[in-house]
């Protein structure tokens, strides 16, 4: 059903919606169905993935429902990568540069990379909500962060400290995600939850996806709706 007509939709900025199943069970669907509406509503909205290939369709999508970057509002996908990068320099944490392709490659002394180290110092920072030096960097980044919701497409696959990122930047009502438990493809990280440190079930509602579709078919009906 579409999304103004489910008992879902009411909930969005109230608490986090996770929209969960198998592979191609409607689940970036949904997420673009909500951001379609969302956006109606003259929202800004950021589309986050890991997936770099992902990303390209989605933008190319978006572009053809007429929904995609906008000055004021609209939907913006981008990949997580560069996202949390964009921080790292504009707070001078770190210069991914200076690294090379090496820079997501993991010491195999600390089991981790220049760009954990740096998610590291970053969500140390940013956790610090009451503090004169979070404040400044809340400053400095605001341009990067100034969206009124965030949907994470692929959440199973973001590192935990991503996700703790994320959730201090924005509050978890603010967050929908799309999840597949059974579908990690990003190195051997294991299924992040993104419930794990909310206060209350209360906190979020998980829609099952279950029926099993074609998920190029889903996003095709999606461009239809809108075209």
């Amino acid at each position: 059903s579409k999304v103004d007509k489910s008992q879902y939709y009411s909930q969005i900025g109230n608490r986090m919606i996770i929209f969960d199943g198998g592979p191609g069970t409607g689940k970036t669907a949904s997420l673009l169905y909500c951001s379609k509406k969302l956006c109606d509503e003259g929202n800004k909205i950021l589309l986050l993935t890991y997936n770099h290939v992902l990303r390209c369709d989605l933008k190319r999508l978006l572009e053809y429902a007429e929904m995609g970057i906008m000055e004021n509002n609209g939907v913006h996908p981008q990949s997580s990568t560069k996202f949390f990068t964009d921080i790292f320099r504009e707070i001078s944490l770190v210069n991914p540069g200076e690294f090379g392709e090496n820079f997501l490659n993991k010491d195999p002394k600390t089991n981790m990379s220049p760009y954990d180290e740096a998610l590291e110092k970053l969500f140390n920072l940013v956790k610090k909500k009451s503090t004169n030096e979070n404040k400044k960097i809340l400053d400095k980044i605001s341009h990067l962060i100034n969206y009124d919701y965030i949907m994470i497409d692929e959440s199973q696959d973001w590192f935990s400290l991503e996700r703790d990122i994320i959730i201090s930047l924005w509050t978890s009502k603010k967050i929908i995600i799309a999840q597949s438990p059974e579908q990690l493809t990003r190195g051997s990280i294991d299924f992040t939850d993104w419930t794990k440190y909310l206060p209350k079930r209360e906190d979020f509602n998980k829609l099952p996806r279950r029926k099993s579709l074609r998920q190029r078919k889903e996003l095709v009906n999606f461009n239809k709706v809108f075209m």
